[in-house]
């Protein structure tokens, strides 16, 4: 039998990835899961996000940011880890997966 205790979501904080948090979020009720919600800071400067906006440049304004991004598009009964990190994303994302026993990435 699959349990799913912890699901990891990465996003961008574009639309694109309110689909992902959408299985996400279908799986954590099916299973009772704990949704973690990771942006990865790069640091490239003058990089662009949605709609042209600038992208956060410093861990404070990421986490302003990912909190805005939960507040508008997710809705409030999810249960949801915001997790903000810096560096190289693909590097990020599997660190913090071993580091929390992640079992399942979407």
């Amino acid at each position: 039998m699959i349990f799913l205790k912890k699901i990891l979501v990465t996003t961008d904080l574009s639309p694109f990835s309110l689909a992902a948090m959408e299985y996400a979020t279908s799986l954590g009720t099916l299973y009772t899961s704990r949704i973690y919600l990771l942006y990865v800071l790069e640091g490239k400067d003058g990089a662009h996000g949605k709609e042209g906006q600038p992208l956060p440049r410093t861990e404070e304004e990421a986490e302003k940011a990912l909190e805005e991004f939960v507040r508008t598009n997710i809705p409030g009964e999810t249960r949801l880890v915001r997790v903000v990190r810096k560096g190289v994303p693909v590097d990020e994302i599997r660190a913090f997966a071993q580091e929390e026993g992640i079992d399942l990435i979407i």
